[in-house]
């Protein structure tokens, strides 16, 4: 997801979707040097590289321990449980994760 943060609020402009690289469907990877890649095609665009979004296909919107362990502060993820309910959350310092009002105002994909 890329965006812009405006004061307190996270804009998220932009979305890509990465192919997961993760052996099992139950994880979530994305490749690095894809990450940089779209990071950097997206920067020359004025957007920064806000965080990630993903599927629980099987599981609710709250964020798993992997989830947790696998960001860093400041963060965004947005996941996506089987019935369409969407969650977000800003990880914080020390594998914790504030969760965000989420609101949309259009369709952020491209």
């Amino acid at each position: 997801m890329f965006g812009e943060r405006q004061g307190s609020e996270i804009v998220v402009r932009a979305v890509e979707e990465l192919e997961n690289r993760a052996s099992s469907e139950a994880r979530f990877e994305l490749d690095p040097v894809r990450t940089v890649e779209a990071a950097r095609r997206r920067r020359r665009e004025g957007l920064e590289l806000l965080g990630a979004w993903h599927t629980h296909p099987m599981r609710s919107t709250a964020l798993s321990s992997h989830d947790l362990a696998g960001a860093s502060p400041g963060q965004l993820s947005i996941v996506v449980a089987a019935d369409g309910a969407l969650a977000a959350y800003e990880h914080t310092a020390h594998g914790g994760a504030a969760r965000l009002e989420l609101s949309t105002a259009g369709s952020a994909r491209d």
